[in-house]
């Protein structure tokens, strides 16, 4: 199979070349004039403009962008978009979404606002996002910096949201598409999707359907889960209609069931064997439903939009680390450390390593039942042709429920030789149970004035209170701490934008937005311990960006550029603590200066040259508990940059071709967890690159391509070893594999 992957690649890169310099693959000279894209329609401001008109840095991913590059997943699409890092251990919701560098160590609270259509998706109790393979999209928008006053509190680096594909009333059309791929030491996947409008013979009603299957390859061998063990099953179904009863309204109801199972994660050695201990699957199953009402009145337009999801998420780590605070762990209420000098990390709180700890593994479990309801009015309108206004109303009621359990291995029988618990067996690490319960509701708005027929004002305002109950009994190694509290939040932000037409071709702005992220209630009774207080603060941020959008050339080049500045107040981070959970507060300050570039040139008919750039020198600016001044913040590369080649041409006849190769590069990427007492504080994730190679042959509606995805074979090491985590997360091996496509 590695041979067979080799060939693969060196056969795809080779057939690329030949595409570049043969004649049918020449670029044509004479199409002088021709526009270098179509328009792109985005609702980024929550009405429909045109991408160059939108005065904030936006990226537009389209449908054809997600095909061209083959993508099923937002990761696969994070090299098209400047300053947005995903990494993901390929577990349920295991991708976490950093924008322009804001990646603060603490709560779990997300800092990027996910939508599906109209409708918020994430839960605010995990840093990490929904599934959702990207399938019969029109278009993935990522709306950098804070989007505090239209988006609310969970955009407080900013907000990316999956626009799904609508049917059309008296249209009958679809998509079907087949494809197969081998990892390199891995195994083989397959995946398939069909969509399409159902032929309804109504010129008012439409009814869009889509489905997807996959079996994705694996290529981690476990000493638990067998050989390939991180080979992800998953499918979904959506079903989308609308009814337009009249011109001045229309009905939109949105349905998705989806589930996911992944026998291990993707943690491994350096050769890609694993011993990391997971008891059970991973699994991510929910429903989810929108409906989108729209009312035309004129001077005036009304659009409501009800959502909601119930999701349930089974997530199984490995906390192996965590044999680090058995032995520093005494009897509730005693200064008796009965296990203290039982496990092998006696050395590192000084003590003599008495009895050997047969424990190698901590499984941690976490079964979590999430159900949101969410509830958005929007008015808006125009003012003759220079005032157009915006008001709005929000409202959120969401829980989780969530028990936790943990699993040693081996599992000892008896491990206390002497003492008060002398013969007993060893407590769980950790189990119990969270329930977190949240009501948020906010009111917003925004005016755009235009001063003359180039200058235009904008301001935007968004008050917005929340109130977060918890109820949590955990046990820590044995001793129980159950904490009941509340916390309330509350915050005003605003958006202040100058935006100035040069010309049809050539705008810039320069904006001031803030954004918030909510405080909440600690998993444990902190202030039992005396440790910290059993509630923790919001946070906030603010950000200053200078921008331009332009299209020179006869419009054969257009790019998008923007510097900023953020400013990060009240940082969230994780406490130190003598029992190693996790614990919250408040500590430091960071800064964000940075600078995007997006580009798009037309070599020639059918030829482009895209580029990306972009820059985050983040830095802490105020010492926290983990971080000490000046270190970044964690996880994300402070450079980052790609490049792609995209060729439409004829082979011969009627047979069209298409060829692709993107390139990417990322620099390293730090993490720290200080004043842990851990052996790793500071680690460096070191920087990767890919290249990407697809050629394809289409022949009328039928098109079949090959395709290969790391064909460097970069083995980077995309999460390394810290604190309770033992293995590495390593970059997928090269993957070649072919699909087949049409449309109807």
């Amino acid at each position: 199979m590695n041979n067979r992957c080799k060939f693969s690649g060196a056969a795809l890169a080779a057939a690329f070349l030949i595409v570049l310099q043969s004649p049918a693959g020449q670029a044509a000279s004479d199409d002088e004039g021709e526009a270098l894209v179509e328009e792109i329609i985005v609702s980024a401001q929550k009405r429909e403009q045109a991408l160059k008109d939108v005065p904030m840095a936006v990226s537009a991913v389209t449908a054809e962008d997600i095909e061209a590059v083959g993508a099923v997943d937002i990761n696969a699409i994070q090299y098209l978009v400047p300053s947005l890092t995903i990494s993901s251990t390929g577990g349920a919701g295991g991708e976490t979404m950093r924008i322009r560098a804001v990646s603060p160590p603490g709560s779990g609270v997300p800092t990027v606002g996910r939508y599906i259509d109209e409708t918020m998706v994430d839960v605010e109790t995990a840093g990490y996002g929904i599934e959702f393979p990207l399938v019969d999209l029109e278009r993935v928008e990522v709306l950098k910096g804070p989007q505090g006053t239209l988006y609310g509190g969970g955009s407080i680096s900013g907000t990316v949201k999956y626009v799904t594909k609508g049917p059309t009333p008296g249209e009958t059309d679809g998509a079907f598409e087949l494809s197969g791929r081998t990892v390199n030491k891995g195994s083989e996947g397959i995946r398939a999707f069909v969509a399409g409008n159902l032929p309804v013979a109504s010129e008012t009603f439409g009814l869009r359907l889509a489905g997807y299957w996959e079996d994705a390859p694996g290529w981690v061998d476990n000493a638990f889960g067998g050989k390939d063990a991180n080979s992800l099953d998953r499918w979904f179904v959506r079903a989308k209609a609308l009814w337009q009863p009249n011109e001045s309204f229309e009905a939109s109801l949105l349905y998705q069931h989806y589930e996911s199972e992944l026998p291990s994660l993707q943690f491994s050695g350096l050769d890609y064997s694993s011993n990391y201990f997971v008891p059970y699957p991973n699994r991510m199953n929910y429903e989810f439903a929108n409906l989108v009402l729209d009312w035309d009145l004129g001077p005036a337009s009304v659009l409501s939009s009800t959502g909601y999801q119930h999701r349930t998420v089974f997530n199984s780590f490995d906390v192996g680390g965590y044999k680090a605070f058995i032995e520093n762990t005494a009897i509730p209420g005693t200064q008796i450390y009965p296990y203290a000098g039982t496990t092998d990390w006696a050395p590192l709180f000084g003590r003599e390593i008495l009895v050997p700890n047969p424990v190698t593994n901590i499984g941690y479990s976490l079964d979590q039942l999430v159900e949101a309801f969410s509830q958005e009015v929007r008015v808006s309108g125009q003012a003759g042709e220079r005032l157009f206004w915006s008001l709005g109303a929000n409202y959120r009621d969401s829980s989780l429920d969530a028990p936790l359990v943990s699993e040693y291995y081996p599992d000892p029988v008896v491990i206390i030789p002497s003492g008060p618990l002398a013969g007993a067996p060893l407590p769980e690490a950790l189990t119990g149970q969270l329930l977190i319960e949240t009501e948020a509701w906010a009111v917003f708005g925004e005016l755009s004035y235009a001063i003359s027929p180039q200058l235009e004002a904008t301001f935007g305002l968004r008050y917005y209170e929340d109130t977060r109950d918890s109820t949590n009994v955990t046990a820590v190694l044995g001793g129980p701490f159950a904490v009941a509290d509340q916390v309330k939040n509350d915050s005003t932000v605003i958006r202040a934008v100058l935006k100035y037409n040069f010309s049809d071709d050539l705008m810039a702005y320069a904006s001031m937005s803030g954004g918030f992220r909510s405080g909440g209630v600690q998993f444990i009774d902190t202030e039992a311990y005396g440790i910290a207080p059993n509630t923790f603060d919001p946070e906030d941020l603010t950000t200053y960006e200078i921008g331009t959008k332009a299209s020179v050339a006869d419009g054969r080049l257009g790019f998008d550029a923007a510097l900023f500045f953020t400013k990060y107040d009240n940082v969230q981070v994780y406490l130190p603590n003598p029992l190693g959970v996790q614990v919250f507060s408040n500590g430091g300050e960071a800064e964000v200066l940075g600078f995007e570039l997006e580009s798009k040139f037309m070599i020639g008919e059918g030829f482009f040259l895209e580029a990306t750039l972009s820059i985050n020198d983040s830095q802490y600016t105020k010492p926290g508990f983990t971080h000490v001044k000046g270190e970044p913040m964690d996880g994300v590369p402070k450079h980052t940059y790609s490049l792609a080649l995209d060729r439409r041409f004829t082979w011969w006849g009627n047979v069209g071709g298409h060829a692709r190769i993107d390139w990417f590069w990322e620099d390293d990427k730090e993490t720290n967890v200080r004043n842990f007492g851990y052996e790793d504080e500071r680690t460096i994730a070191e920087g990767f690159k890919t290249l990407n190679v697809r050629v394809g042959w289409q022949f009328g509606n039928w098109s079949l391509y090959a395709f290969g995805e790391n064909l460097t074979n970069d083995d980077a090491q995309l999460g390394v070893p810290i604190a309770t985590l033992l293995e590495y997360v390593l970059a997928q091996p090269r993957t070649v594999g072919l699909t087949l496509r049409t449309s109807f």
